[in-house]
């Protein structure tokens, strides 16, 4: 498993997830971010942090949108 996570590091995902038997029964999941700090979140937790960092990266994405879009006309 160690392998699997060093070559996964190298493509630089922002979260490395690794799942076992202790977190299937416990409904958990660790999750190692681009910081190297491996945390644990319940399931649900998970999928609403991911869902909101989603939705503040299209606003971003919206709003340089509408800045170049007023200095090109």
């Amino acid at each position: 498993v160690s392998n699997k996570i060093r070559l996964a590091q190298d493509v630089k995902p922002n979260y490395i997830m690794v799942l076992g038997d202790n977190d299937e029964k416990t409904d958990k999941v660790s999750v190692r971010g681009r910081d190297n700090k491996t945390r644990t979140y319940s399931v649900d937790e998970f999928i609403e942090k991911i869902v909101i960092e989603r939705n503040e990266k299209l606003f971003e994405s919206e709003e340089l949108i509408k800045i170049n879009k007023k200095d090109c006309g």
